[in-house]
């Protein structure tokens, strides 16, 4: 039985390595036809991958603001490590915190408190409501917008077979990078 779906997986993987070396050697007709759907669409892309950007940019500016608040509450006051981690970490137990990237090593108590002492800088900055819940969830927005570029280039920009296929892999964040960044370079050419 084992062997049995060892060959099948063997057969399937062989399969697919050799529908991979026939894009391969139809490369260049491939880039051809992309280069040609990217003048095509180029407009629609250009302004998806523009609001990509500004969602991308939006993400990082927000959690630059969050390490801003928590690097400063964590000067402004006392917080210790309860505990030691691994070797790789510079802080033992016992010194004090003065990095949010090693807040992970507070009591939950004291944790409790440092996020009590960062909420008000968070409502300040329009970061989160009085709660404590996000007021825009960037990150979500930037997943959002990569999944709406990645199937508009699936649908519209790459040649259907090939565009069915990176569909199918669309929940795999490393292909949509790849193929945003593969379209970013046909758009630039």
């Amino acid at each position: 039985m084992l062997s049995e779906n060892l060959w099948a997986v063997n057969f399937a993987l062989g399969f697919y390595l050799f529908h991979l070396k026939t894009w391969i050697m139809e490369k260049e007709m491939l880039l051809a036809e992309l280069t040609k759907n990217c003048k095509k669409y180029g407009k629609e892309l250009f302004e998806m991958m523009k609001v990509l950007d500004l969602t991308i940019l939006g993400d990082k500016v927000q959690e630059q603001q969050f390490k801003d608040i928590h690097n400063r509450v964590l000067s402004e006051n006392e917080f210790y490590a309860e505990k030691d981690v691994s070797r790789r970490i510079p802080v033992r137990k016992g010194d004090r915190i003065t990095d949010e990237k090693y807040d992970f090593l507070m009591s939950k108590d004291d944790f409790d408190k440092y996020q009590e002492l960062c909420l008000p800088y968070y409502v300040n900055g329009n970061l989160t409501d009085e709660k404590g819940y996000f007021i825009t969830n960037w990150s979500m927005k930037v997943i959002e917008e990569k999944n709406n570029v990645f199937d508009f280039i699936c649908k519209k920009v790459l040649p259907k077979e090939l565009g069915d296929v990176f569909y199918e892999q669309r929940w795999r964040l490393t292909v949509q990078d790849k193929v945003i960044d593969l379209t970013r370079k046909a758009i630039a050419a």
